[in-house]
C-alpha cells in the first residue's frame, strides 16, 4: 500500500465562518495528510481504510471523507481531478481491506500481518481504546462518562473491524 501517493492542492470546508480553505493534501501510506500550504506543519489527516469516499451528487467537483469520527469535505479544482482522487482513495481503501482481522490480538509490527508503520499505529491505538472502554465497564465509572467516551469510539471500532476482515 505505501506505492501509492498522491497529492495536490483542494478546497476544504473549514467553517460556516471561513468557508472554503484552500489546502495541500498528500496521500501516502493510507493516511490522507493536509497542510495550509506544502512544506508546513500537518494541520490534520484522516485514515483513509476505516473511512467512506462519498461524491457530492449535486457539484462534481466536490467528496467527502467519513472516518466515522471526522467528515470533511472537499472539493478540486476541475472534474477529472475529482475522479482521480476518488478511484485512488477507493484502491486505496479496498487494499486496506484486504489485511485481515486486525482486533483479535493485540498488534505488534509491521511485518507480521503485512499492515504498514502507519496501519500498526492507528490499530494500536483503537486497540487501547477498545481495552479502557472494557475496563471502564469493569470499574462501573459513571455511566455518563462512559457512554459519551463509547458512543465517539464505537463507529471508528466498528468500521476498523468491519474493513479489516477477510474477503474471499
Amino acid at each position: 500500500m505505501s506505492d501509492m501517493k498522491l497529492e495536490g492542492h483542494m478546497m476544504k470546508w473549514v467553517n460556516c465562518c471561513e468557508r472554503w480553505k484552500q489546502r495541500y493534501f498528500i496521500l501516502k501510506d493510507s493516511i490522507l495528510h493536509y497542510y495550509v500550504e506544502k512544506g508546513m506543519r500537518v494541520k490534520g489527516k484522516i485514515h483513509i481504510t476505516i473511512s467512506e469516499i462519498t461524491p457530492d451528487t449535486k457539484n462534481n467537483k466536490r467528496f467527502e471523507i467519513n472516518s466515522g469520527i471526522n467528515t470533511i469535505y472537499l472539493e478540486t479544482f476541475e472534474e477529472e481531478e475529482r475522479k482521480k482522487w476518488i478511484d485512488t482513495l477507493l484502491v486505496l481503501k479496498k487494499k486496506g481491506q484486504l489485511l485481515g482481522p486486525a482486533l483479535k490480538e493485540k498488534p505488534t509490527q509491521a511485518g507480521d500481518t503485512k499492515f504498514t508503520s502507519a496501519d500498526i499505529k492507528v490499530l494500536k491505538k483503537l486497540y487501547s481504546t477498545k481495552e479502557l472502554i472494557g475496563g471502564l465497564m469493569k470499574s462501573n465509572k459513571n455511566l455518563n462518562d462512559l457512554l459519551s467516551y463509547e458512543e465517539i469510539n464505537t463507529t471508528a471500532l466498528k468500521k476498523l473491524t468491519e474493513s479489516y476482515k477477510v474477503k474471499y
